[in-house]
């Protein structure tokens, strides 16, 4: 028997690669020949019939051409009008079976009542209803089976190539064997599925189509072997599937050398049918962050957009470049992108002309510290809602250099609220980070002082201005890493893997708070949108990853193995760097809103006048550049900011022991949010 399947799977491989050479599978049958043989099928039909019936009634009736003319037209005729005909017959599913059965109903009734009437014309129509059914029957049968066989013929002809690699699927869920079965279609793909993997494990010798049902081991190691005898090289998942698995479970597949891979949505199967192909990737570490779908209020997001002009500082960045493409989706009246980084605005500007073609957009090339190009930009276009994301945000590099810390993230940003204010911004929204809170270093405490500087701008402005008068508010948005930004682990890693490794991490123990990209905007835009102003909103950025481990992943994604083929380099904490990240202060805590990603924080108010004075006088330092002198009067600042590996640690001490120089003026305040 071995023998004989052997002979069959070469002889079908050997037929499958010469059609492919002529490419006769990826040809699609011209939709004139699907109808003859349809015609066909029910001239058939309607001959057995004949015979049937004459054979029963031991003579043939006169009038045979007459009658097969007539329901070859009718069946014609609702061929045509349902459309049947355009039907792909290699992806014929349970949908076409049902077009097909509605088909054969029309024809069915319809050819019963013109037979009626033409019976009142010749005798030669005057035959029985169960004949006219019977007829029906057999023809749904014969244009059912006609399809069913090309779908299993191109299917046995399309994986048979022995070239294309081998694939084990995770789970037998009907969208898993819905894209299983589209996957194992797609001719272009260099992959095939040969089996489902049974996670409850209840099947019992069974097949879906010609593929088998595999159950799931008890042991990762089992599924090695498994996959090992089945000559799988790869373990594919549905994205549903993917996100149940646990960090535990991911890490214990990867251990065992087995490789992960992630098939299309399952949302896309109507346009996978439509296009016959299924994207197949190799799995990122952005699908193992086991992170709950974020969901926003896309509707209240995109009213507050619409009709206004809105400016995004840092457009180019990798926070700024996102905000800017979700923004974009609700065309807003004007949509601004201002950066000094010329060659990607240039780039962004491509991609909006390529997605966004009716879109009213500005690319205006500017630097948050040039006040009298700042003031060009309100005075020209007045923005109604700015996000302000432009920012220095490497750690060790602003340790080195805290003046131009101080006068980007500190300087830059007080100019653009004050003129947000002087020009009647409705919202101003600030992108700020979880490492503002306990700072240890010179970028987060000078994304604290600027987070504190808007915080009493705003208050400072409420209390003075009449309350029918509208003020800016002014929003704060913290939230952690997000993966795959400029100057984040993840390219970084990517990068030394590729290069044959060393991975390089400052710490064995080190964690951090991760969020992709597009998700930590979505955040960003329903926060400024719900906010009232004052606010500081902090996000759930799911469970802490530990750096080490997410490099051992990253490896193991790669087809390597940690400490074998790619070694991790542990290189000391950088100055400024804290093992772990907190996202709210000590004397702060939160509360709920609607978005159970999103909470509010209780927050500490200070005066506008002292706060001004104080900015005023670290500014004025920086722009001396004496970077001591800067990183002292930010410590009168934030008490909290505490250097850790910097040399900055000896300043702490001068501290010791003395009184804030900021003092609050209502300890505690919580910012409501208005209904």
């Amino acid at each position: 028997m071995a023998i004989w399947n052997n002979v069959i799977s070469r002889l079908t491989t050997c037929l499958s690669e010469k059609l492919n050479e002529k490419g006769i599978l990826q040809a699609y049958t011209p939709r004139w020949i699907v109808f003859v043989l349809d015609m066909l099928l029910v001239g058939v039909s309607y001959s057995a019939v004949v015979l049937v019936f004459s054979l029963l009634a031991g003579s043939i009736r006169t009038g045979v051409a007459e009658r097969m003319l007539t329901t070859v037209l009718i069946y014609a005729f609702f061929e045509l009008v349902l459309n049947i005909y355009k039907g792909t017959v290699r992806y014929s599913g349970m949908g076409e079976i049902v077009r097909l059965f509605l088909y054969c109903f029309c024809c069915i009734a319809t050819t019963i009542s013109a037979y009626t009437i033409l019976a009142s014309f010749s005798d030669i129509f005057t035959v029985s209803p169960l004949w006219v059914i019977f007829h029906g029957v057999i023809s749904f049968i014969l244009m059912f089976s006609f399809r069913v066989s090309v779908r299993y013929a191109y299917y046995f002809l399309s994986v048979a190539n022995n070239k294309r690699k081998r694939v084990l699927m995770y789970g037998v869920d009907p969208n898993t064997i819905a894209m299983a079965q589209l996957f194992a279609s797609d001719i272009s793909s260099e992959y095939k599925p040969v089996a489902f993997l049974d996670v409850y494990r209840t099947s019992k010798n069974m097949r879906i189509g010609v593929m088998q049902v595999e159950k799931k081991p008890d042991s990762v190691s089992g599924l090695k072997d498994l996959m090992d005898s089945l000559d799988t090289e790869s373990l594919v998942f549905t994205a549903e599937r993917l996100d149940g698995l646990t960090h535990a479970q991911i890490d214990e597949i990867l251990n065992a050398g087995i490789k992960l891979m992630k098939i299309g949505s399952t949302s896309d199967i109507n346009s996978a049918k439509t296009t016959a192909k299924i994207s197949v990737n190799d799995i990122k570490i952005e699908d193992l962050l086991n992170r709950d779908v974020i969901k926003t209020e896309n509707s209240i997001v995109a009213e507050k957009h619409r009709d206004k002009v809105v400016l995004v500082t840092g457009a180019a960045g990798s926070i700024g470049s996102e905000v800017v493409l979700q923004i974009a989706e609700f065309r807003p009246k004007l949509l601004i992108l201002m950066d000094q980084a010329e060659s990607p605005l240039y780039d962004m500007e491509m991609k909006i002309k390529s997605e966004f073609k009716d879109l009213n957009y500005l690319i205006f090339i500017g630097d948050v510290r040039n006040e009298q190009r700042m003031v060009e930009l309100f005075d020209t276009h007045r923005p109604d809602v700015i996000y302000h994301a432009a920012a220095y945000k490497h750690v060790p590099m602003m340790e080195r250099y805290p003046a131009e810390a101080i006068r980007v993230n500190v300087m830059g940003t007080k100019m653009l609220a004050d003129l947000a204010v002087k020009y009647n911004a409705r919202k101003f929204v600030m992108v700020s980070t979880d490492k503002a809170v306990n700072p240890t270093n010179v970028m987060g405490a000078s994304k604290r002082i600027a987070e504190i500087y808007v915080q009493s701008l705003y208050l400072n402005n409420r209390s003075h201005t009449d309350s029918n008068v509208k003020t800016t508010r002014f929003i704060t948005t913290r939230f952690g890493n997000v993966l795959g930004s400029n100057g984040s682990v993840v390219p970084l890693f990517k990068n030394q893997i590729s290069k044959g490794g060393p991975v390089t991490v400052t710490h064995k123990d080190i964690i951090r708070y991760f969020m992709t990209i597009p998700e930590a905007c979505r955040l960003v835009l329903e926060a400024g949108c719900m906010g009232k102003g004052g606010e500081i909103f902090v996000f759930d950025m799911g469970e802490p990853v530990k750096i080490y481990d997410l490099a051992k992943r990253m490896i193991r994604l790669s087809g390597l193995e940690p400490g074998k083929d790619i070694n991790i380099v542990e290189t000391g904490l950088r100055p400024g760097e804290k093992l772990f990240e907190e996202l709210l202060n000590d004397k702060e805590i939160t509360l709920p809103t609607h978005n159970r990603k999103i909470m509010v924080a209780k927050v500490r108010e200070y005066d506008y006048q002292l706060v001004n004075d104080k900015v005023c006088d670290l500014v004025a330092a920086a722009i001396e550049g004496n970077n001591e002198e800067t990183v002292r009067r930010m410590k009168r600042i934030v008490p909290e900011f505490k250097s850790k590996n910097s040399i900055y640690e000896k300043l702490d001490k001068e501290f010791e022991g003395l009184e804030p120089e900021l003092n609050e003026t209502h300890e505690g305040k919580v910012i409501k949010l208005l209904a």
